[in-house]
Parts: C-alpha cells; sequence; structure tokens
C-alpha cells in the first residue's frame, strides 16, 4: 500500500500521506497467536493494527472504529486499517483538534444531505485518505435522462426537486442568487471534458495528505444537510492589517464572524449546483471521474477562490480576467490556499516574467529568480514540513504560454547520479501515484508557488518582495 510503495527525503517530514516508518518495539513474534477476533474484528496476522486499537484507551473510540468496522465492505475495512496502522486514524490536525475517527465516525452515524449515501461517503473518505493519490478533477458525464430536468431547474433558479430527487437543501441555497456566466446554459455545457479545478484539486489532495482529520472534517460537514464547513482563521494569515483581512474576506465574498480581534470563524460552501455533480458521482459514477467528496471539494475551494462566481454544471466562473472563465488565477488561489489550509499564511511568489502582444498572447520573457534560487525556494518548504502547490506553464517553440496547470511537489531525491528529482502529484494525469521529474526539467517551467510563511521569516534575505503577490 502508500506507506511501503515510496520513500522520499523531505527533511523532517516523509510526504504526508507517504507515511513514517512504523514503529518497530512490536513485532509479530510477540503478538499471541491467539489473538484474531475481538468484538467480530479481525485481527489475525495484523500485529501494528491490533497494537494501535490497543492505544485507544477510551471505550468511546473502541466503539465509533467498531461502528466504522462494521458499515465497510472488505476494502472499506483493509482501508481503515492501514489508516489506524499508520498513525492516520488517530490524527488531530484539524481546525477544532477533532480527530479523523470522530469525523469519519460522523460522516456513517449522522445524517447526509439528501441523494449522498452514508456508507458510499464514508468508503470514498476513507479510500481518499489511505491513498490520496486518487484524487482527480475530472468531471464524469451527466446521464442523458437528467438532463432536461437540471436544464429546468437552472431556469427556475433553484435546486427543488432537482435532478428527480427530494431536494432538503439548506435554506440558503434557495434564496441565493448564482453568480457567474451561466445565463444561458445548453446540454453541451455540462460535458466538461478538460476541467479548470487542478488548483482546487490540488487543494484538495495536499488537506488529504498533509491533514486527514482536517480532511475528514471537511467532509463531514460539506456533506451534511448545512453543506457548508466552518473552520477558524487567524486574520494576520490574510493581511497584517487586520482591517484590509477584513476587506479581503468582504471582497471574496466570504462569510465570517469574529471571535476576538485576531480571529474569526469563516462559513465555506460550495456552489448550489455542486450537489447535483456530487449525486451523479455518488449514483452513475464513471472510471477514472471524481468522486463525490471530490465535486463538493472542489467545488468549494472555486467558491471561496472565485468570491462565490462559480458553477459547477459547466465549470465556468465569473471573472473576465480569467481566460475562457476557468480556474483561478495566482491571487485567488493564494487566498483560497491561506484559508482551506487553516490560517496558515502562504505567500505566492512569481517566478516567470510574462508579456502579452498585442493580441493578447503571452510570452515568456524571463525569470525573476535565477532557477537555483527557485529551486532552494521549493526546497525549503519541503524541509518545513509542507506540501508545495505550484502553477507551471507550457510553451511552444516561440516562448508562447499555451497553457498552465497546477501540481503539488510533496518531495525530493537525489538519484544515483548526483542530480535533482522532485516527486508531485498531479491531480489530471490519470496516474494514483507521485510522479517523479528532474529539478532542471521542473524548475524553468514554475510560473508560481505558494510559499510558507515560516519559510520566509526563517531566511528573508532569500526572497524579493517585488515578486511577491499580495491580496
Amino acid at each position: 500500500m502508500l506507506d511501503n510503495s515510496l520513500r522520499i527525503h523531505t527533511g523532517k517530514t516523509q510526504g504526508g500521506a507517504v507515511i513514517k516508518p512504523l514503529n518497530n518495539a512490536y513485532s509479530p513474534s510477540t503478538v499471541q497467536q491467539s489473538i484474531t477476533n475481538i468484538d467480530g474484528m479481525n485481527f489475525a496476522d495484523k500485529p501494528f493494527v491490533y497494537f494501535n486499537f490497543l492505544k485507544m484507551k477510551d471505550p468511546q473510540s473502541k466503539a465509533m472504529y467498531k461502528g466504522l468496522y462494521d458499515s465497510l465492505d472488505q476494502e472499506g475495512k483493509y482501508n481503515l486499517e492501514t489508516l489506524l496502522r499508520t498513525g492516520r486514524l488517530l490524527a488531530k490536525n484539524s481546525a477544532d483538534g477533532s480527530s479523523t475517527l470522530q469525523n469519519l465516525y460522523k460522516i456513517v452515524s449522522e445524517p447526509r444531505v439528501s441523494g449522498l449515501d452514508n456508507r458510499e461517503i464514508l468508503n470514498e473518505t476513507i479510500k481518499t485518505l489511505a491513498n490520496p493519490f486518487i484524487i482527480t478533477q475530472k468531471f464524469g458525464k451527466i446521464p442523458d435522462f437528467m438532463i432536461a430536468s437540471i436544464l429546468t431547474d437552472e431556469k427556475r433558479n433553484n435546486l427543488v426537486n432537482s435532478v428527480g430527487l427530494n431536494n432538503n437543501l439548506a435554506p440558503h441555497f434557495n434564496q441565493t442568487k448564482i453568480a457567474g456566466p451561466i445565463a444561458a446554459v445548453n446540454p453541451q455545457d455540462l460535458n466538461v471534458e478538460t476541467s479548470g479545478t487542478c488548483v482546487a484539486a490540488s487543494m484538495e489532495f495536499n488537506l488529504a495528505d498533509k491533514k486527514p482529520a482536517e480532511f475528514a472534517r471537511y467532509i463531514a460537514s460539506l456533506t451534511s444537510p448545512d453543506l457548508s464547513v466552518k473552520t477558524k482563521v487567524n486574520l494576520s494569515s490574510i493581511d497584517p492589517n487586520p482591517t484590509n483581512a477584513i476587506n479581503t474576506l468582504v471582497n471574496f465574498g466570504v462569510e465570517y464572524r469574529p471571535i476576538d480581534q485576531n480571529n474569526v470563524e469563516v462559513t465555506l460552501r460550495p456552489d448550489r449546483n455542486a450537489i447535483i455533480r456530487a449525486r451523479v458521482q455518488n449514483t452513475y459514477r464513471q472510471l477514472s471521474s471524481r468522486s463525490a467528496i471530490d465535486a463538493l471539494m472542489q467545488s468549494t475551494v472555486m467558491q471561496l477562490g472565485s468570491a462565490n462566481g462559480y458553477n459547477s454544471l459547466t465549470d465556468i466562473r465569473a471573472g473576465d480576467h480569467v481566460p475562457d472563465n476557468k480556474g483561478l488565477v495566482e491571487v485567488e488561489k493564494n487566498f483560497a490556499e491561506t484559508i482551506i489550509d487553516s490560517g496558515e499564511k502562504k505567500t505566492s511568489i512569481t517566478y516567470q516574467i510574462v508579456e502579452s502582444d498585442e493580441a493578447g498572447n503571452n510570452y515568456l520573457k524571463g525569470y525573476n529568480n535565477d532557477l537555483q534560487t527557485t529551486q532552494k525556494h521549493l526546497l525549503d518548504s519541503l524541509k518545513s514540513g509542507s506540501n508545495v502547490v505550484v502553477g507551471i506553464t507550457q510553451i511552444d517553440q516561440q516562448n508562447k504560454i499555451i497553457g498552465g496547470h497546477e501540481i503539488t511537489i510533496i518531495g525530493s531525491k537525489v538519484d544515483q547520479n548526483g542530480e535533482l528529482h522532485f516527486i508531485y502529484n498531479d491531480t489530471d494525469d490519470d496516474k494514483e501515484e507521485p510522479i517523479e521529474i528532474s529539478a532542471k526539467e521542473l524548475i524553468p517551467k514554475v510560473h508560481h508557488a505558494g510559499i510558507p510563511g515560516k519559510v520566509l521569516l526563517k531566511d528573508p534575505g532569500n526572497y524579493n518582495p517585488l515578486n511577491m503577490q499580495q491580496m
């Protein structure tokens, strides 16, 4: 499984989902052969699973584990045991201090929004946490028989009785005017072949990889009848000036509530049509397409970054500054990443110099930093324990930019010839595994990267403030 398939060097960390070596204080020989079954849970030949189960001292945690175990099929049980064995199940790296276990139990024991199945959502969440590399940005196809109903509901500007289900959505969706350039949606618009959610999918991966408890908390909340998640954010992570930070929240249309002079609680929601995509993926999911939880998570990030201007039906968002009204631009990505990462300050550094011609075509003209400095920025971020979500460009022979994409750098290694390689995840490559690329190939492609504030504070001399995107 994941923790045995990859060993990468990232300084003090091993890259989130790439789990630290298991504690070998216990060996299989120390486990009594008679221990095979406890309360219907099979621990035969699973010593590390068994010992981590014993670490759950309170009866309530064991009861929650038992409840999850009984709700899963064999694959789900295996993935649950993987999370327990590797320590990710009992992790409490969430904004409210709740554990992965507690949030998973909420998914199976509390109501889900109409049209989503508790066990299906639980299974997908556990499967994703066991291997975050399965996260994808590929949209599935909406069945033909649903399209007329969806378009009718879209024209009515509400989701009551959408897709033939008894829709009991959160009240705020019934009053909210949908944003974005979607006044005339046609059937062909619903067939999204190339999605613009690479930024959102990368943030989803990063959360599942680095903070399993927080990821599970997001899913438990976003699939609940309220279809929203609340999180605490330190204003200084947005802007050193509290007034400016509040103005930024207002400009992005974020619902917030003051906690004290330094912190606010924000409420994040997917766009109102995301539930349609989620229901389709829950029941009619195509091979290699997004899960229901992918649809809701990615919509939430897109809605946050686009100032509530996203539409999951068409993968289109508001904003004339965005080519083809797809995706998020750098400053939007930086804001969304700061909020999603529980207020951990990120500064987006622009590495490429890009100029436009009269026709509006963009060309790579040079770099704001030498390539060695860019490489150091990425390595320092990895050593701090953070993944790095970076934007890369594709150019033709005339240096014309013909495409852009977002990937997540999760580690590095040096090969036998002494050449540095970066290890990354791509949510649009049809591969459920990490990818290696040489530093000399990757670095020239990097347009921007979200560098953790703690890295900038530690070594400010290596960062040119002129190249930093401010919100």
